[in-house]
């Protein structure tokens, strides 16, 4: 309301564009109505891929349909015994004999550090990302052998589960808008109707 306000003043006595450029977001799902006298020009980034902006605190966080999923598959599946270390520094070591799958995915491609013990999806189970994100992967551990090629949903459903935007955000400190940019070209993008 303030920067509403102080937009108001500056502009009072001028000859107004056909268009201006004042609304991110935020303000075009919840404050477009209220800029009479102007065309805005919204510059819209996080409701794109269906995230409400504000985080609840505007409208209820579900008031947008996420469109936004991003998927991988298991590269390589290695039974591992107790004791072993996973990935740099062997900051993770196996408790028992366990599982673990290897996705192509790393911090090179937008799927940061501060994603490290993520709960990643794998035919409708929870299955923990462990070790430390490589540039180029990452390893998580299974509950069971699963074929190579196995769909791993990073961002997405599974089943009876979901990983979000705002799962990701609250794991990670990592704000969603930040979360989307951060994904690299070498991610194959897929529009689906």
């Amino acid at each position: 309301q303030r920067q509403k306000n102080r937009w108001y003043e500056l502009i009072d006595g001028l000859i107004m564009p056909r268009y201006v450029h004042v609304m991110n977001s935020g303000a075009a799902m919840c404050h477009s109505k209220e800029l009479p006298g102007c065309n805005s020009i919204a510059r819209v980034g996080t409701v794109v891929y269906g995230v409400e902006p504000s985080e609840g605190v505007l409208g209820p966080i579900d008031k947008l349909k996420p469109v936004f999923e991003l998927k991988s598959a298991l590269t390589f599946v290695k039974k591992i015994p107790a004791g072993e270390g996973i990935s740099y520094g062997s900051k993770f070591v196996t408790s028992r004999d366990t599982w673990i799958g290897t996705l192509p995915i790393g911090y090179g491609d937008g799927w940061l550090a501060e994603y490290q013990d993520f709960q990643l999806l794998i035919d409708g189970q929870k299955c923990r990302q462990v070790g430390q994100i490589a540039m180029d992967q990452m390893m998580v551990a299974l509950p069971h052998e699963y074929p190579i090629g196995t769909e791993v949903t990073l961002i997405g459903k599974s089943g009876k589960y979901e990983n979000t935007l705002y799962d990701l955000h609250k794991h990670s400190g990592v704000p969603p808008w930040k979360i989307t940019v951060a994904f690299s070209d070498r991610l194959k993008r897929v529009v689906v109707d």
